[in-house]
């Protein structure tokens, strides 16, 4: 142990002064909790045996300050060391940051106050779980934040929250670089690469197969999008429409468009590879957010059951169907003639999706889950999103596009 003169010329321990953040107050004593506290360390003191004997928990704890660097549970604590401990990483300047672990301990969850829409749109489509109030909020809609552990999103602060992040950018594309950055979620944010080999891309398609939901995870459905990807004739460009239509009235709402340089050949199977980037950026772009998206292209009717559809209802959270022109795999046997009529598509024993008759005398649309849709009720939703052989959304997805690709 390292002994040390005090003014008394009494030999007195090390001492360091420790700030614990949010949650991990629970291990202190009331007197310790959301203040800066002495304690007495003894010589060659880990950052682990400090936790240990404040009571902490390692596993809560994801990132430890030592002044303003990060370190980790084998740090070694010198005398008159300043220390924080959080259990998440919160919004605050200290560089270049090294947590604990390589990931964080749980799901990062917001809720967005109602006048940052675009933001929680951008959110969602990364993957954070986020919720947009449609209203201000309640002292019932606080408390359900807070038990629910979610982030506060906010132009202006609020006293009833832990967990208050106040959005300083007035841009939407700006403020989510704010959170990310600050908050540092790029790695959570970033699912894959797209520029990959056919190969890893065959094995980002098997991983994020698991994470398709093929029961109904849909709640009401006021707005339905249309998603449609078209190549340019040189082949260096796709363009991506989405349309936002009313339900049930299916009249437009609103509608983005994207293009984007392709970065990845074309390889049957992996046409989501080539098209998906387009269509994230085109549903950024968006000002409403869909309740349901119905993708002109395969979900799980698809050799990995993995379509183009699975891939961005997976990416984006938001269920989605894939409503295909055309067979890419399966069989099915015979169709009735009037609108309505449907029969399984299989491939071998196992159905895949349904050939679905959506106008009478008039070629079927080949209909397969996306994400978060049944298949009976993906049948049922694109049979009331067509008044003719392809769904309202489609048909204004494609027109989106054409005037884009007139205008240049």
């Amino acid at each position: 142990m390292i002994l040390r003169a005090g003014p008394s010329d009494d030999l007195v321990m090390p001492i360091v002064w420790v700030r614990i953040y949010e949650e991990l107050n629970r291990f202190v004593p009331a007197h310790k909790q959301k203040s800066t506290f002495s304690h007495n360390v003894s010589e060659g003191t880990t950052m682990a045996q400090l936790l240990d004997d404040l009571g902490i928990p390692s596993s809560e704890v994801d990132l430890v300050l030592a002044g303003d660097v990060s370190v980790d549970l084998s740090y070694k604590i010198r005398d008159g060391e300043r220390i924080s401990v959080y259990p998440v990483f919160e919004a605050f300047e200290i560089g270049s940051v090294a947590r604990i672990r390589e990931q964080p301990l749980r799901e990062t969850r917001f809720l967005a106050g109602v006048n940052l829409a675009p933001l929680a749109a951008y959110l969602r489509f990364l993957g954070f779980d986020t919720r947009l109030a449609e209203r201000a909020l309640t002292d019932a809609d606080l408390q359900a934040a807070e038990a629910e552990k979610r982030i506060l999103l906010t132009r202006t602060g609020c006293a009833g929250m832990t967990r208050v992040f106040v959005v300083k950018a007035a841009e939407p594309r700006e403020q989510l670089r704010e959170i990310l950055t600050r908050l540092d979620l790029y790695r959570s944010a970033a699912r894959h690469a797209w520029n990959v080999t056919p190969a890893e891309a065959i094995q980002i398609q098997s991983q994020l197969r698991q994470e398709v939901v093929t029961r109904d995870e849909i709640g009401e459905v006021r707005f339905v999008g249309g998603v449609d990807v078209s190549f340019e004739k040189d082949d260096r460009f796709a363009l991506a429409a989405v349309a936002v239509v009313s339900f049930p009235e299916l009249e437009l709402c609103d509608s983005a468009v994207a293009r984007l340089p392709l970065r990845f050949p074309y390889v049957p199977g992996l046409l989501s590879f080539r098209e998906t980037p387009a269509v994230l950026e085109a549903i950024a772009g968006l000002r409403r957010v869909p309740d349901l998206l119905l993708c002109d292209a395969q979900g799980f009717a698809h050799p990995r059951r993995f379509g183009m559809a699975c891939h961005v209802g997976v990416l984006t959270g938001i269920p989605s169907i894939g409503v295909a022109k055309s067979r890419l795999l399966g069989t099915h046997s015979a169709l009735p003639e009037e609108r309505g009529a449907w029969v399984p598509l299989l491939d071998g024993n196992e159905v895949i999706g349904a050939v679905v008759r959506t106008r009478t005398g008039v070629k079927p649309v080949y209909v397969s889950i996306g994400n978060r849709v049944s298949l009976a009720t993906a049948i049922d939703y694109v049979l009331r999103c067509c008044r003719y052989r392809l769904p309202e959304t489609t048909r204004w997805a494609h027109k989106k596009a054409n005037r884009r690709e007139r205008r240049e």
